[in-house]
């Protein structure tokens, strides 16, 4: 994870639209149950999502990185506060980076709406 201070301007190039509309979130110590369902986003082998559900049933992809997983369980301790909320951009507007993850970006908008957008999908000013 590497953050951005200042945040650094960026350019959406390809539109993205929120996939999900009751993301997963969590607090630094909360239980968290952990699949078997692991991605590597983008084939990156470094940039490793696993499926998770939250305490209040919400599931989504959550960084690896993110979790400690009991032995012989399946369930975990998340080991830092995480939130999936999506950021739906269209082709050409301006966001802030603040925060680089796995492959994804925390940006912010203008008006101050903030989520995840691939990194992909953007091009630094």
């Amino acid at each position: 994870m590497q953050s951005f201070n200042p945040p650094r301007p960026c350019r959406v190039i390809k539109a993205y639209q929120s996939t999900n509309a009751e993301p997963i979130s969590f607090e630094a110590g909360e239980n968290v149950y952990i699949s078997e369902k692991v991605d590597r986003w983008n084939n990156n082998p470094e940039w490793i999502w696993v499926w998770c559900t939250d305490q209040r049933e919400k599931s989504g992809w959550v960084p690896q990185n993110f979790l400690h997983k009991h032995i012989d369980t399946s369930m975990g301790i998340a080991l830092e506060r995480y939130i999936a909320v999506e950021l739906t951009a269209n082709e050409g507007e301006e966001l802030l980076a603040k925060q680089e993850l796995n492959g994804w970006l925390w940006c912010v908008k203008r008006l101050g709406e903030a989520g995840w957008i691939p990194l992909e999908n953007i091009a630094w000013l």
